[in-house]
């Protein structure tokens, strides 16, 4: 409710996480930058996280037959609040809401 930007950068294994190293070019866009990713991973990488970038890691539910039953998120380490100019945040905010517009006022014509 306040307005924040909250960066979310998904890491499908320890492999991403180490050879994907723009996620640092995106700290001058965002309130708050978390990386989303699996147990498996963040016990991997975990030592390699740096200090104010939170962690989400996410939970899997499988059934017998291997379909997703679940999904569950939580938090292991908070991010901080990064100082936005408050020009660049106001013109992700507006992008952003006419972007959502555009797709849901054009949502409906690839579906006849």
């Amino acid at each position: 409710m306040r307005g924040d930007l909250h960066l979310l950068e998904i890491k499908s294994s320890a492999r991403d996480f180490f050879s994907d190293v723009k996620w640092a070019d995106y700290l001058d866009y965002c309130h708050r930058m978390s990386f989303v990713m699996s147990k498996v991973t963040y016990a991997k990488v975990q030592d390699q996280i740096p200090k104010g970038i939170g962690v989400l890691l996410v939970t899997e539910n499988f059934s017998k037959s291997g379909a997703l039953l679940t999904g569950k998120v939580h938090s292991v380490q908070a991010s901080r609040r990064f100082d936005l100019d408050e020009d660049v945040a106001s013109n992700l905010i507006i992008r952003m809401a006419f972007r959502s517009a555009d797709h849901n006022r054009y949502s409906h014509v690839n579906k006849g």
